[in-house]
């Protein structure tokens, strides 16, 4: 029997693939969970409408996050801790502090997102990365400022 594969399914193929599969594993385990359907012409093209909307939204995701990435760039952010004259920190600046200041500038960004080889210790400017996506950084200056 010819079915059209609505999910991903190991060993027998992905979302939108017509697969040819037992009479009775399409009849009592496939159709009635909703993993595929017959593969009839009208169930392809509402299968191919629904694939184009989703890469729309991640097309449309992948636009707000490059846009979010170039605010980043653009932007630097001022943190304030209690120093000695010589310029070291009583304490150090790890990344919660740094999103925090980013998050006062109205960026979205979390402290997971933060990479830092080390925490800051000293005052000064500082470049850090910022992880958007698993495939996508963006770096930012950070000011280190004596309180």
């Amino acid at each position: 029997m010819e079915i059209l594969l609505r999910e991903d399914i190991d060993k027998l193929g992905k979302r939108g693939d017509v697969v040819n599969v037992a009479a009775g594993y399409a009849r009592n385990f496939l159709l009635p969970r909703g993993l595929a359907a017959k593969a009839t012409e009208e169930n392809k093209m509402a299968l191919e409408r629904v694939r184009l909307a989703e890469v729309h939204k991640v097309e449309g995701r992948r636009q707000e996050l490059a846009a979010l990435a170039k605010k980043i760039e653009a932007a630097s952010c001022t943190v304030m801790a209690a120093a000695s004259p010589e310029g070291h920190l009583f304490g150090s600046i790890g990344p919660e502090q740094i999103a925090a200041a980013f998050q006062e500038d109205g960026l979205p960004v979390e402290p997971d997102m933060v990479k830092l080889d080390s925490h800051i210790k000293e005052i000064g400017v500082v470049t850090v990365t910022v992880q958007i996506t698993p495939t996508q950084k963006a770096t930012a200056r950070v000011w280190v400022v004596a309180e």
